[in-house]
C-alpha cells in the first residue's frame, strides 16, 4: 500500500466542525503555523532542497512556486510527515513534523498531486471511514460529512463510488477527505488539476472561506494566474533554494522597474500610443487592441498628465487603472527555469 492509501493515525481529540474558527495550540501560540528552518533534502547525489527557510502566518494563503524540480513537492511531503529531512526541520503548529508525526497529522491536512482510492466505496462511506480513523465520534459524523459534501459540491454524489468520479469531481472529493478532521493547516499540491474553469472559481471560494475561519494554507500550482487570485503571500524556489518570500502585493509592486497604468480607449489606439510615447517621463507603451499598458517614471501625479494628454487630443478614455505585474512576470523575472 503506498503512502497516499495509508490510513492516518487516529489522534486523541479532533474538533468536529466544517471547519470552525481555528485557535492555535497554547504552547505554540507565538509561533507561525508553518515553519521551515534550514531544510535540506538529498536523494543520493541530488540535493532537492537546500538550506530552505520560510514561514506562513495564521490564516495566510501562501503560494509555493518554482520551476519543475525546484523542490516544491519534496518540501510539501516533509511538511506532510511523509518524508524525512536530511537536515534542518519543519514544524506545523509548533510541532516537529518528523519527531511528532502523530500530533502533526491531527492538525494538518495534506492533498497530494497524485493519490490512490479504495475500490467500490461510496463517497459518503469513504468519508465516514476517514472520519473514524481520525477519531471523530460516530454520532457526530453525519453532520460533519453533510457539511463537507455541501462545501465541496458533492452532495448529489454521496452514494456514488469514489473511484467512478470524474477527474474534476475526484479533486473535490479528495479535498473533502483532506478536511474530514477539521485541520488548522492545509498543504495542497496542485489542487486545481483537472478542474474546469467554473470548478476552479468554486475552489477559490472554498479556500477563501477556510481562510476566513483562520485556516493556514500552503498551495502549489503551475497555473500561476489561479494562485494570484487566491494567495496573499508567495514563496518562490529554484534549484531547491529560496528566491523570494513575502507578501504577494508587495512583490508584484516591486516586480517592475517602473509603475504602470492600463488604459482602454474607445478609438484611435495608435494615435494614443504615439501621444504617450512622446512624453518624456513615459518609458514604455505596449498596445494590444484598444488597451495600452503605459510604464512611466515619477509620482502618481504623472498619471493625471497622461490622462490630460489623451483628453486634450480628443482620445476618449473608457478605463484607466493601476496595473501591477502578474505573478507570472514576477516568476519569470526571479527564476531562470533551472532544475535542481
Amino acid at each position: 500500500m503506498n503512502a497516499d492509501n495509508q490510513l492516518p493515525a487516529a489522534p486523541q481529540a479532533i474538533p468536529v466542525a466544517v471547519p470552525t474558527t481555528v485557535t492555535a495550540p497554547t504552547p505554540a501560540a507565538a509561533r507561525p503555523p508553518i515553519e521551515v528552518r534550514n531544510l535540506t533534502k538529498r536523494f543520493k547525489d541530488v540535493e532537492a532542497v537546500s538550506n530552505l527557510s520560510f514561514s506562513v502566518g495564521r490564516g495566510e494563503i501562501c503560494a509555493l512556486v518554482g520551476p519543475n524540480g525546484a523542490g516544491k513537492t519534496s518540501t510539501m511531503r516533509i511538511l506532510a510527515t511523509l518524508s524525512r529531512p536530511t537536515s534542518g526541520s519543519t514544524a506545523i503548529e509548533g510541532l516537529d513534523c518528523w519527531r511528532q508525526m502523530r500530533l502533526v497529522r491531527a492538525k494538518m491536512g495534506y492533498m497530494p498531486d497524485r493519490y490512490g482510492l479504495y475500490r467500490d466505496l461510496a463517497v459518503r462511506e469513504y468519508l465516514e471511514l476517514f472520519a473514524s480513523a481520525y477519531g471523530v465520534p460516530e454520532k457526530d459524523q453525519g453532520l460533519l460529512i453533510d457539511g463537507l459534501l455541501e462545501l465541496t459540491g458533492l452532495k448529489d454524489l454521496a452514494s456514488k463510488a469514489a473511484d467512478q468520479l470524474s477527474l474534476g469531481m475526484r479533486q473535490r472529493f479528495f479535498l473533502a477527505r483532506t478536511l474530514v478532521h477539521s485541520p488548522s493547516v492545509l498543504i495542497l499540491d496542485e489542487p486545481a488539476a483537472n478542474l474546469d474553469p467554473r470548478a476552479r472559481v468554486e475552489l477559490r471560494e472554498v479556500l477563501k472561506t477556510l481562510q476566513s475561519r483562520g485556516v493556514t494554507i500552503l498551495i502549489s500550482s503551475h497555473i500561476l494566474s489561479e494562485l494570484q487570485d487566491v494567495c496573499d503571500h508567495v514563496v518562490i524556489l529554484e534549484k531547491g533554494r529560496l528566491v523570494h518570500a513575502g507578501e504577494l502585493d508587495a512583490a508584484l509592486a516591486a516586480a517592475r522597474e517602473n509603475p504602470a497604468v492600463r488604459i482602454d480607449v474607445a478609438s484611435d489606439p495608435e494615435k494614443a500610443r504615439g501621444l504617450l510615447a512622446a512624453l518624456e517621463f513615459v518609458k514604455n507603451v505596449q498596445l494590444a487592441g484598444n488597451s495600452l499598458l503605459v510604464e512611466y517614471q515619477g509620482s502618481e501625479e504623472k498619471v493625471a498628465e497622461i490622462s490630460a494628454t489623451l483628453v486634450k487630443a480628443g482620445v476618449a478614455i473608457e478605463r484607466l487603472a493601476e496595473d501591477k505585474a502578474s505573478l507570472e512576470e514576477l516568476f519569470m523575472r526571479l527564476t531562470k527555469g533551472e532544475l535542481a
